[in-house]
């Protein structure tokens, strides 16, 4: 899914971009660069490519609902009871990367364990 309203960007660290649970963790699948955490002009959050490889956006809303998704499938514990704001600290125990093309209908997941 790629939003196509202009963005404005964010700071890319974890501890610099609040609401977003996969920031610097969700990299370009073609050279490895962190999308950087946006929002659009109206107000969406949205992971931007930086890199050049793909255009656009990915939804923050889309993305961060599979990697729960996908995190409920090996354990729903794991995320039973964590508010959203929260995730972040969870996603980063868990994954090392999670790695998208285009649309996010390409993830894929690298785990930590």
């Amino acid at each position: 899914m790629q939003a196509a309203a202009s963005t404005q960007q964010l700071g890319g660290t974890a501890s610099s971009a609040p609401g977003f649970s996969l920031a610097s963790l969700l990299v370009c699948e073609g050279c490895d660069q962190p999308l950087q955490p946006s929002h659009t002009t109206g107000g969406q959050r949205v992971y931007v490519f930086l890199c050049g490889c793909h255009r656009g956006e990915v939804s923050g809303d889309v993305v961060e609902r599979l990697a729960r998704d996908r995190v409920e499938v090996e354990s729903y514990a794991l995320v039973a009871d964590v508010p959203p704001d929260r995730l972040g600290q969870v996603f980063r125990g868990l994954f090392a990367q999670v790695r998208t093309g285009s649309s996010t209908d390409d993830l894929a997941f690298v785990w930590r364990l």
